[in-house]
């Protein structure tokens, strides 16, 4: 009896293992599904925030990467989530926030030692801090990441950093630094440019290279340093420009587009104008002319350096549109010049128009400039 008593003693406790152990690994089971099942849910949501992206739908892309973003990444997914969460925010101006994003995924990838995404991560930022107004630290992440390019995409170590610090360089006034980038930049744009140079593909990825050299959407200024803002356009649209004359899309619209409005943007200076402290109405009145005809002599020597980019044989059709328009603003501008700013009719812009109608050189019945300024 006392046999049989172990013998189902023991049955019993041996059952209750089986038992615990087969409901643990069930357990286990279960858990292992849900965190696949959460992970394909995630990479879903993840793919869905990426269309709109890339529809330019940036408010809500930036929700929607929000939505499943954690605050501490914990997985490579999780460090493009949030990548990506301050790329669509900055997007969409909300720069403060992204460099936020940036940072902490730098700091997730530093610790994984994930040297590509920390290298992405910080070109961003850099973007994000010029979105800013904060240059100077913008130049020392692009001078790390410039350091380390043979570790990016050969379009982007090559030819998009350097033409990045060229243009932050220029920003600051510092020419040489800017030329010596610029050359670089050139450089690298030439040695892509070779690399099956028929290829639809790599004529694509050249137009996306241009623009993404050239974009002005970030470069913002007041009305006191209109210069820097020119100075910085003038190095930045011949590659616009050339991405333009690929006639690829989207790129070659977009670049079209940003030249468009940056000269627009000119108007934008003129109107904020306000005239110093302390003068009476006439000098203050005279003071924000002035000031309005520098604004836009700066932009009509920017229009001229854009046509002097154009090549002879560019027979891009989209090249010549664009002319067309800058045609029509240099006109918009030269006539608000002469009817609105004191002694703009004696600049050496309105001087050269003039030249040959002037008496002595080629006859004309129609006034000059000065002619219909005197008669009004």
């Amino acid at each position: 009896m006392k046999s049989k008593k172990k013998i189902v003693l023991i049955s019993a406790v041996f059952l209750c293992l089986t038992a615990c152990g087969s409901k643990k690994k069930n357990n286990e089971k279960k858990v292992l599904a849900a965190d696949y099942s959460q992970q394909r849910e995630a990479l879903a949501a993840f793919e869905a925030a990426n269309t709109l992206f890339d529809e330019e739908s940036y408010a809500s892309a930036a929700k929607a990467y929000d939505k499943i973003m954690v605050a501490t990444p914990v997985s490579t997914l999780d460090g493009l989530i949030m990548f990506n969460s301050g790329l669509a925010h900055q997007m969409n101006d909300n720069c403060k926030l992204a460099v936020s994003r940036y940072r902490k995924v730098i700091r997730f990838s530093r610790k994984r030692k994930a040297s590509a995404l920390v290298l992405r991560a910080k070109l961003r930022l850099s973007d994000a801090y010029s979105c800013l107004g904060q240059a100077d630290k913008s130049l020392v992440l692009l001078t790390e990441v410039f350091k380390q390019r043979k570790e990016l995409n050969p379009a982007i170590g090559m030819a998009e950093v350097p033409a990045k610090l060229a243009a932050g360089y220029s920003r600051l006034g510092n020419r040489k630094m800017a030329d010596y980038y610029f050359k670089i930049a050139d450089r690298g744009l030439r040695m892509l440019e070779n690399l099956n140079k028929n290829s639809k593909n790599q004529k694509k990825l050249l137009s996306k290279t241009l623009f993404t050299m050239g974009d002005t959407s970030r470069v913002k200024f007041n009305t006191k340093n209109h210069k820097t803002y020119f100075r910085t356009l003038v190095t930045l649209q011949k590659y616009l420009l050339r991405s333009i004359s690929y006639e690829i899309e989207p790129w070659s619209m977009r670049a079209a587009s940003q030249i468009v409005e940056a000269y627009e943007y000119s108007w934008k200076l003129v109107e904020d104008v306000k005239a110093p402290e302390g003068l009476s109405k006439a000098r203050a009145e005279r003071a924000i002319k002035v000031q309005r005809g520098k604004i836009l002599q700066s932009a009509l020597a920017g229009i001229r350096d854009l046509e002097k980019e154009k090549l002879p044989y560019d027979k891009s059709k989209q090249v010549a549109d664009l002319m067309q328009r800058m045609g029509r603003s240099k006109l918009k501008m030269r006539n608000y010049l002469v009817a609105e700013v004191p002694g703009s009719e004696l600049t050496q812009e309105a001087k050269k128009l003039q030249a040959p109608k002037r008496e002595g050189r080629v006859k004309s019945d129609e006034k000059t400039i000065l002619e219909r300024k005197t008669k009004q």
